[in-house]
């Protein structure tokens, strides 16, 4: 069981929040480019922190797609679904999301409408990158957003430069022609699709 199981007990007893691996800069981002979606789709739930972040800033009656197989640990439990779970109950915004669990290659089938916007913050290996970049840059929605996280390394975080998902991005997804950046923080770039 370990420190997930730990950190579950902690979490229901209201010593922990969910965790997350963006930034307060980053989901200042995610908040004004978000904002006002109808649909929105999230790669990657992890424990719903941004999952919620981006329920509370949708349009009223909009709706979002969090996408996670939320893998089972040694004891047969994925404790990042149960806090997903209780969390998005507490915070009252489960009536807009929708969870599927499996991973995104498989859910593109039941995202439904096109999206207004899609946080992209899943597998990070080359090929997770390129199949997600592949199949929801096309769903988006023309004039639409989609988030990248762990697209850039910035100085405070050089490390990430070896990253697969950030050489991907500069070797590939910077330079599609109908896409083109309008913001960046950290190591999320924001981008809008042109046509």
């Amino acid at each position: 069981m370990g420190n997930s199981f730990l950190h579950y007990l902690r979490f229901l007893l209201g010593l922990d929040q969910p965790s997350t691996q963006t930034t307060p800069a980053e989901q200042a981002l995610l908040r004004a480019w978000a904002k006002d979606a109808k649909r929105a789709v999230e790669i990657g739930v992890f424990e719903g922190f941004n999952t919620e972040l981006l329920a509370r800033v949708i349009e009223p009656g909009g709706i979002v797609v969090g996408i996670d197989p939320f893998f089972k640990g040694r004891t047969g439990v994925s404790w990042q679904k149960k806090i997903t779970h209780t969390y998005l109950k507490r915070k009252g915004v489960m009536g807009k999301v929708q969870l599927l669990e499996m991973v995104s290659a498989d859910a593109i089938g039941h995202i439904g409408a096109p999206p207004d916007f899609v946080f992209i913050d899943g597998d990070h290996s080359w090929q997770g990158i390129a199949t997600d970049w592949a199949l929801y840059s096309n769903a988006l929605r023309v004039g639409g957003f989609m988030g990248l996280h762990d697209t850039a390394a910035p100085p405070h975080q050089a490390w990430k430069a070896n990253m697969d998902s950030v050489r991907y991005f500069d070797e590939h997804i910077q330079h599609a022609p109908n896409f083109e950046r309008v913001a960046q923080a950290d190591s999320l770039n924001i981008l809008r699709k042109k046509y």
